[in-house]
């Protein structure tokens, strides 16, 4: 996958500040998990984080402090592949897009980089990246902002279990082992 400057997502990422600090997966059964394989990233604050997977960018971030988001992304979105939904909290289009595409490419790529002092600062900088990669998964993007309303939030959490249980009729194999 390339950029809007024909640059491939991973030469831009590190030309854009980022650094490889681990890895993402799903296991069994319905779990999601951010590993670390750069342990002093954990504490980077105003972070900006990117995940890639099978070459392209799919979500872009902003954390207050790296590992405190990383946790509470790994409880939300292992509760919505488990299809428990809750509102505010990752949507059904967005976790079975996770699961399909870490289901096909078995591990995704984290990147991030240290973010400024300012938090206003870094929620510019990330909004100038989601604007460049235009991932998928961030709903603030270009893309994201052509998606129904109900692909970007869950309002009502009937309708989530309803539509999480319409995507996946047609079950997804399980994800392979590591």
């Amino acid at each position: 996958m390339s950029t809007r400057s024909g640059k491939s997502e991973s030469v831009a990422l590190e030309e854009d500040g980022f650094r490889r600090v681990g890895w993402i997966a799903l296991g069994t059964p319905s779990t999601f998990s951010v590993n670390f394989d750069f342990d002093a990233a954990r504490s980077w604050r105003n972070a900006i984080y990117a995940f890639r997977i099978g070459g392209a960018v799919v979500r872009i971030g902003v954390a207050a402090i790296l590992i405190q988001k990383m946790v509470q992304l790994e409880k939300d979105l292992s509760r919505a592949l488990a299809g428990e939904f809750r509102t505010g909290g990752p949507n059904p289009w967005e976790t079975y897009e996770w699961r399909r595409r870490l289901a096909r490419h078995r591990v995704g790529e984290f990147w991030a980089q240290p973010g400024p002092a300012n938090r206003a600062l870094a929620a510019r900088q990330e909004r100038k990246l989601i604007l460049k990669y235009d991932p998928c998964l961030s709903n603030d993007g270009p893309t994201g902002r052509k998606r129904p309303a109900d692909q970007r939030m869950v309002r009502n959490i009937a309708t989530a279990k309803a539509t999480w249980n319409e995507l996946n009729s047609d079950a997804l194999p399980s994800p392979k082992r590591r």
